[in-house]
């Protein structure tokens, strides 16, 4: 896929329109009007997260799909376009729903934990990633393993949580090595670093505190 070349070589312009070209020639092409397709998403969550949806999935589309938005999330993060990585990852979320358990959709799932933490929403950004945890396969590869880990990562980052978010990024690390994946090796060494630096920051406090 072209637009995942050019996201992995950081060029998320050409990564974005290559990506857009690709969910269009599905035609399934990305909305104009941003807001409101966020919110069309977010009903439909809502109505699977209640048993609402019983549509049946066209495997294939559905599937390249959410693999295609999912690229665009990461572009939108990288490119701070919050509102666009919201919807790109209510919109994956919801096509891998129709598939049923895997690892994308444990991966999907903590995405929308990590947005959900960031926001405060702590309650339900914990039920998520429960979630996600749950329909992580046993057998899951180590790429799909180090993504997981990646969003646990970040979800423990965002709560505040700098030993959980140590323990998460090391696994990240890991399991990037495993299968050479030389840009995430260098974002969990990021990752890794803010959490200590943060817990270390902490624990002085405490130690100042005490004395």
């Amino acid at each position: 896929m072209l637009g995942e070349a050019h996201l992995g070589l950081g060029e998320f312009t050409l990564a974005k329109d290559e990506l857009k070209k690709g969910l269009s020639i599905l035609g399934r092409p990305w909305p104009n009007r941003v807001t409101l397709a966020t919110l069309r998403e977010t009903f439909k969550q809502f109505r699977f997260r209640y048993g609402l949806i019983r549509a049946v999935a066209d495997l294939e589309l559905d599937l390249e799909e959410s693999k295609i938005v999912e690229y665009l999330g990461h572009v939108f993060y990288f490119n701070e376009e919050n509102e666009a990585n919201v919807l790109s990852n209510l919109r994956g979320l919801n096509r891998l729903e129709l598939l049923g358990p895997s690892s994308a959709l444990a991966s999907s799932y903590a995405q929308v934990g990590v947005i959900l933490g960031i926001i405060g929403l702590s309650g339900l950004a914990e039920k998520y990633m429960a979630r996600g945890s749950s329909v992580l396969p046993e057998d899951a590869g180590a790429a799909d393993r180090m993504m997981f880990a990646n969003y646990a990562a970040l979800y423990a980052l965002a709560k505040g949580s700098w030993n959980d978010g140590e323990t998460h990024s090391q696994e990240m690390y890991e399991q990037s090595h495993l299968i050479g994946d030389q840009r995430m090796m260098c974002y969990s060494i990021s990752i890794m670093s803010i959490s200590c630096s943060c817990g270390a920051r902490r624990n002085a406090v405490r130690n100042c505190a005490k004395n």
